[in-house]
């Protein structure tokens, strides 16, 4: 029994250094937050929405906070709980680097997250359901 702590330990200790030496965390979280506080952007068929939690007039943070989650239309599926992974790019001066995200069927679109991300302060643009956001316009 102490072993699995003491391996779980490590794992956990590792798997944390290794998003922190990325400096992007990514955590799916509760959708407990009103639309209207979100910026939508998008077509008809295909949106994200991104919710900025730290203030632009802070320009010495080392970090940025986001919400992001969003939908695709998916047309008629194989039932809800369907699980297709997409990838989440974040490109910065200093940074290109890219995540796995889930999307969930719902009736006749895939949703996405919502996800928490903690991200370095020089990332410029988010791209993801093949919908790319430039942070200077959140």
């Amino acid at each position: 029994m102490k072993l699995r702590f003491v391996i779980f330990s490590i794992l956990s200790i590792i798997m944390v250094s290794a998003i922190l030496s990325r400096g992007i965390v990514i955590i799916e979280i509760e959708d407990r937050i009103p639309d209207n506080l979100f910026k939508h952007f998008g077509t008809r068929s295909k949106n994200i929405q991104i919710l900025r939690l730290t203030s632009r007039d802070c320009e010495d943070r080392e970090e940025m906070v986001l919400i992001v989650k969003g939908w695709i239309f998916g047309g008629s599926g194989t039932g809800v709980g369907e699980e297709v992974v997409d990838e989440l790019n974040v490109i910065g001066r200093k940074i290109s680097t890219m995540m796995k995200v889930h999307l969930k069927r719902k009736g006749m679109y895939l949703n996405l997250g919502p996800y928490l991300l903690i991200l370095p302060s020089d990332v410029e643009r988010l791209k993801v359901i093949g919908l790319e956001v430039k942070i200077d316009d959140l």
